[in-house]
């Protein structure tokens, strides 16, 4: 009976270590090294993510600029910080304005990427806290790459963000690894589409 419970043990612990070795990123996986002709669909976004879990525009700057032409500065403001009022539930909480000139928003996505346990048949599904800001003049405005400050799973805090991409391994030698798009492409889908919902938020309205 006691070689029974005793086995049962061991096997649950070494479960629970892989499954939290899994979620974490071991540096012990098999990797599948893309070549260096892998096609990058993030082009179709305002930003993509780089080594290290950086975003930039798709020319390579840590920032874009839209024109509006005959739109100053303060309309500009109003809209955006309208549209993100109606688009966050708690938007006191999340934004800090500098009058009609920069808004910044610190917010918070679940499930915004996942990664498949190899071998238990679920994924798991990873939140992210972030920034983003929009810096205003007459004319144009200036959306800076998106920050993400922390990674969640299961509610537990993972490791620094940047640490935590490169125990992922979500790059291998600069290129993407195809076996964390799930990662990737997610973080890069959710941060992008919150970015082009706060511009487009009322794009029909008469008034804008």
């Amino acid at each position: 009976m006691k070689r029974i419970l005793l086995a049962t043990l061991i096997l649950l612990a070494s479960t629970s270590a892989f499954a939290q070795d899994d979620m974490y990123g071991s540096l012990d996986d098999d990797i599948n090294i893309p070549s260096a002709t892998s096609k990058d669909n993030s082009s179709k976004y305002l930003f993509r993510m780089i080594e290290g879990g950086y975003f930039v525009s798709n020319d390579g700057k840590e920032y874009i600029v839209i024109p509006y032409e005959g739109k100053s500065a303060q309309e500009l403001y109003n809209r955006i910080k309208s549209n993100v009022t109606m688009l966050y539930n708690s938007a006191k909480d999340v934004i800090s304005t500098s009058e009609n000139s920069v808004i910044s928003i610190k917010g918070y996505e679940k499930n915004a990427g996942y990664r498949p346990v190899a071998g238990f048949g679920y994924n798991v599904y990873f939140d992210i806290s972030y920034v983003l800001k929009f810096m205003f003049k007459d004319g144009k405005i200036r959306i800076d790459a998106p920050t993400i400050l922390s990674v969640y799973a299961d509610n537990e805090l993972m490791p620094e963000y940047h640490l935590w991409c490169k125990n992922q391994k979500l790059f291998v030698k600069g290129q993407r690894n195809p076996k964390r798009l799930c990662i990737t492409e997610g973080f890069e889908k959710v941060l992008n589409g919150i970015i082009e919902s706060i511009l487009k938020y009322d794009e029909t309205t008469e008034d804008w």
